[in-house]
């Protein structure tokens, strides 16, 4: 076969936008160890991973993975004691059930509590969803 006649294999080469600039940078082995865990936490190469950090349109991006994580750490354990709290309100009207001491007025704010509480654990599981796709990219 004549070199003219060779047919053309694989990705098209890019004309533009190819990535073909090396910029360097100094870091301390702290500094590299958190950028290390950066990567294996957002699962993103150091490439990736710099391009992100510094073009990155959303301001929500800008934070650290630890102090998402920290938040919602805090998230959880709220959302431990609220469930407390509910058990504690079910017991307590449980109780008052057996010993046909439950008013109305009481049940029916147990249930406006327990619907305000439902309602928040959607906008929290909204706001986590949105979460997770901002931080996916």
């Amino acid at each position: 076969m004549a070199k003219d006649q060779i047919k053309n294999q694989g990705r098209p080469l890019l004309e533009d936008g190819k990535r073909n600039i090396i910029i360097k940078a100094k870091l301390n082995t702290e500094e590299l160890k958190v950028l290390e865990q950066m990567e294996e936490t957002l699962k993103l190469n150091r490439s990736d991973l710099i391009r992100n950090r510094l073009f990155s349109r959303s301001s929500q991006n800008q934070s650290s993975s630890t102090e998402i994580l920290s938040r919602l750490d805090q998230i959880g354990a709220e959302l431990g004691r609220c469930g407390n709290n509910i058990n504690q309100l079910a017991r307590h009207a449980n109780v008052l059930n057996k010993n046909g001491a439950l008013k109305s007025f009481e049940l029916d704010s147990y249930i406006k509590v327990f619907r305000a509480y439902v309602e928040h654990q959607k906008q929290l599981d909204t706001t986590l969803r949105q979460l997770l796709k901002a931080i996916k990219g």
